[in-house]
Order: C-alpha cells, then sequence, then structure tokens
C-alpha cells in the first residue's frame, strides 16, 4: 500500500507518538498530537459537508493550524488548495470563484481580503479562522469546526489526492496545478509545495516555511495544469 502523507503521520503517531513532529515557537508538538488534531478536524470537516474530492481553501501563513488543516484534508481524501498569502481582495475574489470551495480556513489578518467576496461565492457558514474567539466579519472561530465529536470518519484514501496551487498564467485569469503521486520511486520528489526549501523540522519559524520537509518527500515534480473548462 502506498506511504501516502496521511499514512506516514498516522504510523509515526503509533511508532513514536512522543517524538517531536516540529517546534513552533517553543511549543513541541509531537506526532500524537499532530494526528489527533488532524483527526479532530477532519470530523469538523466532515460535519461541515467536505467530502472526498471536495476543494478547501487554505489561508494560513507558517503555522501549526496549516499543517493540521493540510492533514485533515488528507485524511478525507478531499483537495488542499492553499492561496497566496500576498494576494488583496482583487485577486482572490475570483479565484474563490473559480475554486468553488467547500470550506475556507484563514487567519485573521489574511481574512480581511476575504471577507468582502459575495457570500454566493463563499457562504458565510464556510468560513473559518483559526485565530478567532468569536464570530469575526462573517466568519467562524476554527476551535467551533474542531468540537465535532461523533462524526464517521472514511478510511484514509490509498491514494493521494491532489493538491491544488494557484498559479500565474498569460490570460489574467486563475489557474491551478494540480499535484499528483507519481509513483514509488521517492528519490526523484524533488517537490517544494508550499514553501521552496525544506529548512529545519525542529524549528517552525515565523515566515520561514519551514515544515515543507514533512510534504516534500510525497511530491513529484510531475504536475498537470487545470486550464480554464477544467477548473
Amino acid at each position: 500500500m502506498a506511504l501516502t502523507p496521511i499514512r506516514a503521520l498516522m504510523h509515526q503517531a503509533q511508532s513514536r507518538p512522543e517524538s517531536a513532529a516540529f517546534i513552533f515557537r517553543g511549543d513541541v508538538w509531537t506526532y500524537r498530537r499532530l494526528a489527533e488534531e488532524a483527526e479532530r478536524a477532519a470530523r469538523g470537516l466532515v460535519a461541515k459537508g467536505v467530502r472526498v474530492g471536495a476543494r478547501v481553501a487554505l489561508h494560513v501563513m507558517n503555522r501549526p493550524e496549516m499543517l493540521v488543516a493540510y492533514y485533515a484534508c488528507l485524511r478525507l481524501g478531499a483537495m488542499a488548495a492553499p492561496l497566496r498569502t500576498a494576494f488583496k481582495f482583487a485577486e482572490l475574489a475570483p479565484m474563490l470563484q473559480r475554486l468553488k470551495p467547500a470550506l475556507y480556513i484563514g487567519e485573521c489578518e489574511l481574512y480581511r481580503n476575504v471577507a468582502p467576496v459575495d457570500v454566493g461565492i463563499l457562504p458565510r457558514q464556510k468560513r473559518f479562522v483559526v485565530d478567532a474567539v468569536d464570530d469575526k466579519d462573517g466568519a467562524h472561530p476554527w476551535n467551533v469546526l474542531k468540537q465535532t465529536e461523533h462524526t464517521d470518519l472514511p478510511t484514509p484514501p490509498s491514494y493521494e489526492p491532489a493538491v491544488l496551487i494557484n498559479t500565474s498564467g498569460t490570460t489574467g485569469q486563475p489557474k491551478f496545478v494540480a499535484r499528483h503521486p507519481g509513483g514509488d520511486d521517492r528519490s526523484s520528489l524533488q517537490a517544494r509545495w508550499p514553501c521552496h526549501g525544506r529548512g529545519n523540522r525542529r524549528a517552525v519559524a515565523d515566515g520561514a516555511c519551514q515544515w515543507s520537509y514533512l510534504l516534500a518527500d510525497f511530491y513529484p515534480a510531475r504536475r498537470s495544469l487545470c486550464r480554464s473548462g477544467e477548473l
């Protein structure tokens, strides 16, 4: 059976649960903690209607919630779609209209550029913000999403669902690159999603994008471009 990122995480959580997966601002995240948080978030996604193949917009900076949300998507077989944090409303609105996400997960500072998006494109019940304690500009706190306890989860998929990465094009319209599994030759995998460079797994530092080591070994360089009419 293919060793996908979520299966690798589950294996680590069972074989060495108290080992450090990463450290963020002095806070040690063990494999057990990361797996449990991803499982809890996955139950929340299911409760909100996210299913296999659905798209989840991730609009979060370099922080643990990004990893938790990403692994939650993998746990369900949903497609994680990270949005560029530098984009403003004018760029994000058409991108979200094209993406049609089943859920949006962002953070307060970045959500300011998403809050004005029409509810017909992104309904308010689909908006969640990781660092909010109360409803904010139509979005709900991330912790509310993770409070679902009794939602059944599917068996983790044996395949690796796509990760949708927004990219620039020549037409001025948003396009997405879909990454898929490309076999078991781990030596050929050189992807750098969502940040460039491996970094130090012991320090998930501010703005350093240093947690990509957890993901990079599982993504091939092979990619397919989703053009107009396909996504």
